[in-house]
């Protein structure tokens, strides 16, 4: 009987230090957020955000933003209704980024240029605590609403790697979509 008393205790030992250790990490993660936007985007950029909600335990950790606005200098802003990232806890370069809502691209005096929705828009970030990052972003069933009016694109992927920030020189990107053509979106 006491070896079962001790394996049990073991068993709630171990299971709540993992508690601690993933507590930790969820604060840990969400200050790369900020590390990886700043890591990504062109010097002088700011991006604000809400945090709505957080959790994902045991095998994942799982933060929901609202109200992202991205600027960038002479480049205009983004604003996403809402991102959900989610990272394994062991894992500190990698993010997957689901976007829900409205993503809005705005120019330099805030109009707006394009919104676009999607059912499926789903993206990985992979190395952006590297010298060399990479970003790939699926979105199904796209409506894409602008002063040209709506079009309704039925796929989008977007594969990009910098060793820089995204659209600096050292920038390497594919665009593939079901519908051709796809107005520039940056």
């Amino acid at each position: 009987m006491g070896k079962v008393i001790t394996f049990i205790g073991s068993i709630a030992v171990a299971i709540g230090a993992y508690g601690w250790w993933w507590n930790g990490e969820v604060g840990a993660v969400a200050q790369r957020y900020d590390a990886a936007f700043k890591r990504l985007l062109p010097e002088g950029s700011e991006v604000s955000y809400k945090k709505l909600e957080e959790g994902g335990f045991p095998f994942r950790i799982y933060h929901r933003l609202g109200d992202v606005h991205i600027s960038v200098p002479d480049n205009g802003s983004w604003t996403l209704s809402s991102i959900e990232v989610f990272h394994q806890p062991w894992t500190k370069g990698h993010m997957v980024v689901r976007f829900a809502g409205d993503v809005s691209r705005l120019d330099n005096k805030e109009a707006a240029v394009w919104t676009i929705t999607a059912d499926k828009n789903l993206a990985s970030l992979v190395g952006y605590d590297t010298s060399r990052a990479a970003f790939d972003l699926d979105m199904r069933d796209i409506t894409l609403s602008s002063n040209d009016g709506v079009r309704d694109i039925p796929a989008l992927r977007v594969h990009a790697r910098t060793e820089g920030y995204f659209g600096d020189e050292t920038t390497e990107n594919k665009i593939i979509t079901d519908s051709e053509p796809i107005p520039w979106m940056f």
